[in-house]
């Protein structure tokens, strides 16, 4: 028998061979025809045993299918959750500009922004003026929807403008058409073009929103995927990309770089005595001295945990090192306050230069066991 063939009332093709199979049996009882039943109950047991195969894989489908969504939501609640702790543990000290933002129109102004830029609330310890300064041109507000139907009134559609319906408006319009039999059809049929007309400028206009809203998505999602959320700084990843492409740079075109590896001094002791926050408070100020001592062109990231690394395009040996000597006394003049505990911060920094034959690896596993050096070397130093 042939079960490819569908029922009817949505049955599956198993389903509908067993219900075409019972009814042919019982047309050959009715009519007394001898029956094999070992071999209908065989043939029966079979199909049986398929469609319950079928079930249990369906229902093993679906298990997975419920327990990855109930995952997904305790991840994006998890993740919603961090969210406002993040928001709601923010440094009043620009890492931009330095200064520490403590007067009352603070927080109303960076709860303005946030607004319309919740996600660049999460590079922490920036004020609202430096943030408007640097991504207020790049991300456009979201416009809100309207609340209902009536809100206010609607706006009368555009009009339409179109070269093959003006001809024929033309042509309605001309007394001496006035008595042409096809004038109502035609007239009837510019109705429908024009309705048409402006049904595709709508879904034209939606489509642009839709590019405009999916562009700004994007920028959001580029700055957040290249953005270390505590400190602000370049993540690990863009940093991985942009020191490729500086090397790629420097062995084309036979150009000198430098990098600086940096390594927070008895950060692990910070945290053990003074907790977390302390912690997250002396990365944001060793970050914010990071990018007030950086030139135009270098390029600050956070490599992971207490450990930054800065990309020095265009600088010899001669010239990373007093550049690295500067950013280590910077950093030494920071002090952290918990509560009224002053916390010293000092940074051990190793310095490497790229050669030709280098690999991206090679020039990062340099500067590190310089790092190391200064750490051996008492701290606070630099070696290169």
């Amino acid at each position: 028998m042939d079960e490819s063939a569908g029922g009817d009332d949505g049955v599956g093709p198993a389903e509908a061979a067993i219900a075409l199979r019972a009814k042919k049996l019982r047309d050959a009882m009715t009519a007394g025809a001898p029956i094999d039943w070992p071999a209908e109950y065989r043939l029966l047991l079979e199909r049986h045993g398929r469609l319950a195969a079928r079930l249990d894989k369906v229902v093993a489908i679906a298990d997975g299918y419920q327990a990855s969504s109930r995952d997904l939501i305790e991840r994006l609640e998890r993740v919603n959750e961090q969210f406002h702790q993040l928001r709601d543990l923010g440094v009043p000290v620009c890492r931009y500009c330095g200064q520490v933002r403590v007067d009352d129109r603070y927080q109303a102004r960076v709860a303005a922004f946030l607004k319309h830029h919740a996600d660049l609330g999460l590079a922490r310890g920036v004020c609202s003026s430096c943030l408007e300064e640097r991504y207020g041109e790049r991300v456009r507000p979201s416009v809100p929807a309207p609340t209902s139907r009536d809100a206010g009134p609607r706006p009368d559609p555009a009009p339409v403008s179109d070269s093959v319906l003006n001809r024929v408006r033309a042509t309605l319009a001309d007394p001496a058409h006035a008595a042409a039999p096809l004038l109502a059809p035609l007239e009837d049929l510019a109705e429908r073009y024009e309705k048409l007309l402006r049904r595709l400028n709508k879904l034209v206009l939606i489509s642009d929103r839709f590019q405009n809203q999916l562009q700004d998505s994007n920028l959001h999602l580029e700055h957040l995927a290249s953005t270390d959320i505590l400190t602000g700084l370049t993540s690990r990843q863009a940093m991985t990309t942009w020191l490729e492409a500086e090397v790629r740079r420097a062995r084309g075109e036979h150009r000198p770089l430098a990098l600086l590896s940096l390594d927070i001094d008895h950060f692990k002791d910070v945290n053990d005595t003074y907790g977390h926050e302390a912690g997250d408070a002396v990365l944001v100020t060793v970050a914010a001295a990071i990018q007030r001592d950086r030139r135009r062109g270098d390029q600050a990231g956070r490599w992971g945990g207490e450990e930054f690394v800065v990309v020095l395009p265009d600088c010899p040996l001669t010239d990373a090192l007093p550049i690295a000597e500067k950013l280590r006394a910077t950093i030494a003049e920071q002090w952290v306050i918990i509560g009224e505990q002053p916390i010293a911060v000092t940074a051990s920094i190793g310095v490497a230069v790229f050669t030709p034959d280098d690999t991206i690896d090679d020039l990062l596993r340099r500067a590190d066991q310089a790092m190391y050096a200064a750490k051996h070397g008492g701290r606070n130093r630099v070696v290169g």
